[in-house]
């Protein structure tokens, strides 16, 4: 028999091809509707599914549990199967060129230049932010400066 496609899922692929535009520079864009963030949606026999994740699932194969999938382009309306990654949630938003948690933790220096290093960076227990010990001593020497110089108990003033 080869490797014949059942027919829904052969029209459903054949709607996913009206709706695609290749370009040269290897994406392929979705041109049909699209969600708020711009990746691209579609019914296939049922709910409306993102069409990257089945493109990917499509071409590639099941998404593994657990895992989103990336656009290697940066492009959400992107379904080329060859731009997606399966990837966990963290590692798709550390990815990311907008995400402030990810540009922060790009970083390899504070504000003033000082490297964070191990033994130069203080990691907040509430937050969970990143501090340069350099810059935090020297803002508590010039705190402890300016404040009222403080007297030994019992001494009166």
């Amino acid at each position: 028999m080869g490797n014949r496609i059942p027919l829904n899922q052969a029209a459903a692929a054949d709607r996913f091809e009206r709706y695609v535009q290749r370009q040269d520079q290897g994406c392929w864009i979705w041109t049909g509707t699209r969600t708020l963030h711009g990746y691209g949606s579609f019914c296939d026999n049922g709910p409306k599914v993102l069409v990257h994740r089945w493109s990917y699932e499509q071409h590639v194969g099941p998404i593994p549990d657990g895992l989103v999938i990336d656009h290697l382009c940066r492009n959400p309306p992107c379904v080329n199967p060859d731009h997606l990654e399966p990837v966990t949630q963290r590692e798709n938003l550390m990815r990311s060129p907008i995400v402030l948690s990810a540009i922060n933790a790009r970083k390899t220096h504070c504000v003033r230049g000082h490297e964070f290093t191990p033994e130069n960076t203080y990691i907040q227990p509430a937050t969970g932010k990143r501090r340069c010990r350099t810059c935090a001593l020297a803002a508590e020497a010039v705190r402890v400066r300016i404040s009222p110089k403080r007297r030994p108990k019992g001494q009166g003033g």
